[in-house]
């Protein structure tokens, strides 16, 4: 594998660059996964954005995370919206946008992604965003709790802030 990734090969790279990840080295983690992000490898850009964003083998740099998530979202990387969704909620590392954090969690939620469900489920119980819409907030917490999302199986959380437990899903 490390012939693969001195070489060239960017799957072996992103591969690699867990393995250095799981064994706690990640400055080699987050070297191989640049070598891979550099190549437009989505996985790899993903990768990128949580060592920038946890300071992993690299400085902390929220804004070079946003970009490398940009990057991978563009390409279809559901965990890389979902990723790049929370920041623009928060306004870590761009500019806060509603609208923009909607759209990266759908993108992401039809993709299966159980947080950007369980994100995108409360910005709709709250309006934040979208117009307020209960029933779908509560249909996007069935589907993060389909797949295990333990906050979604928890509690819906209605606007006035009241949270009440859900039973039977």
């Amino acid at each position: 594998l490390k012939a693969l990734a001195i070489g060239g090969d960017a799957d072996a790279q992103h591969q690699l660059g867990f393995r250095f990840r799981g064994a706690r080295d990640p400055f080699s983690a987050s070297r191989y996964f640049q070598l891979a992000a550099e190549q437009e490898h989505a996985g790899a850009q993903s990768e990128l954005g949580v060592s920038l964003t946890l300071g992993g083998g690299v400085p902390r740099d929220y804004a070079q995370a946003a970009a490398w998530w940009q990057r991978a979202a563009d390409q279809g990387d559901a965990e890389a919206q979902y990723n790049l969704a929370f920041m623009y909620e928060t306004g870590t590392g761009v500019r806060q946008d509603d609208a923009e954090a909607v759209r990266l969690h759908r993108l992401a939620t039809d993709q299966g992604n159980a947080g950007a469900q369980y994100n995108l489920a409360l910005m709709y119980a709250n309006g934040t965003g979208v117009p307020q819409d209960v029933t779908e907030a509560a249909r996007l917490l069935k589907l993060a709790c389909d797949q295990g999302n333990r906050p979604a199986r928890d509690i819906l959380v209605y606007p006035a802030g009241t949270r009440v437990r859900i039973t039977g899903l």
